[in-house]
């Protein structure tokens, strides 16, 4: 029975891996801290290993004897670029060092993001052989932890990269402000931007794990359901999957970067990171963050098992069940 390490196992697109790798008959080892929030592994048998990405020392016992190492622990909001680094980059650094000290690793899986390669810069889809351009300080320090993953694994311990788009699903709290502003019967459309490309987190959780098995080392991966989408027509979806009627509410691009800005300043006086910045104005304002998953398809056979329409269904359900939306 293979043993398999997750990063990150407590958050939202880790505990959804574990789950499927469980189905998959691995041994789920989850790297967690003392002080974490482990409600979203709760029922499933999995071993706990305490320990953290940012202190190497801690990383030896939680990697004896694993053959598959997933590396999804990340910060996906921070107040400054050193706190991104030091997690982002560093923390990859420290799981790929570790690494090189198991020599029954077969394969290291890193979840980047497509915010390491940046958005499109014309209207071709972003794939493997786009130029790593990004636009944000996340971006910067997912790029720079599968710098860090190449550096040190070389050809010393098998190594793939999957850069997913923007994750959706049960659990997440991230894109379920939106489900919930429309089940309020509001959608905010921000004027400019482009389309985006998206990917349920169970057909990430598949292809993470294609990725392993499949992969010849030192491949890259771009994750998506294939899909593109605006948001006006992804506002649609949500409001087809909750059966409500949602009112069109305009906001123009200026006004939505004032109120980023303010955000940005308060969460500085609160010490603590906002949803809204600058940061993510700049991504808004990008041309558009369509991906082409052509390689994940010819090489590891992967076809998205929930298609935009089944999978905002999927999570609206789960929302509704849990009583995050009335």
């Amino acid at each position: 029975m293979p043993i398999s390490l997750i990063t990150g196992s407590n958050g939202f697109a880790g505990s959804h891996l574990a789950e499927y790798l469980l189905e998959q008959g691995h041994t789920v080892r989850c790297l967690v801290r003392r002080t974490s929030n482990l409600s979203n592994l709760q029922g499933l048998k999995v071993e706990y290993h305490y320990g953290e990405i940012t202190q190497p020392n801690t990383l030896p016992l939680a990697l004896d004897g694993v053959d598959y190492v997933f590396h999804l622990a990340a910060l996906t909001k921070a107040r400054t670029e050193a706190e991104y680094l030091q997690v982002n980059a560093d923390g990859s650094g420290n799981i790929a060092r570790a690494c090189l000290n198991e020599p029954g690793i077969k394969k290291l899986v890193y979840c980047s993001s497509l915010a390491a390669v940046g958005p499109q810069i014309d209207e071709k889809p972003v794939d493997e052989s786009t130029p790593p351009r990004p636009i944000s300080i996340y971006g910067r320090s997912k790029l720079a932890g599968e710098e860090q993953i190449i550096k040190m694994c070389g050809e010393k311990v098998p190594w793939t990269i999957v850069r997913p788009t923007g994750v959706y699903g049960s659990r997440d709290k991230d894109i379920f402000i939106y489900f919930k502003m429309i089940s309020k019967g509001f959608k905010i459309l921000v004027s400019g931007g482009g389309k985006v490309s998206l990917i349920h987190v169970k057909d990430l959780a598949r292809l993470s794990y294609l990725a392993a098995v499949k992969s010849d080392s030192g491949a890259i991966y771009m994750a998506s359901d294939g899909g593109s989408y605006s948001w006006e027509e992804l506002s649609e979806y949500i409001e087809s999957a909750l059966r409500v009627r949602a009112r069109k509410v305009k906001i123009p691009m200026v006004l939505t970067s004032v109120v980023a800005e303010s955000m940005e300043l308060f969460g500085n006086i609160c010490k603590k990171p906002m949803t809204l910045n600058r940061e993510k104005i700049r991504e808004l304002k990008a041309k558009g963050w369509v991906i082409s998953i052509e390689k994940a398809v010819k090489e590891l056979g992967f076809r998205a098992e929930y298609p935009i329409e089944i999978g905002i269904r999927e999570a609206a359900d789960w929302y509704k069940e849990q009583g995050w939306i009335i």
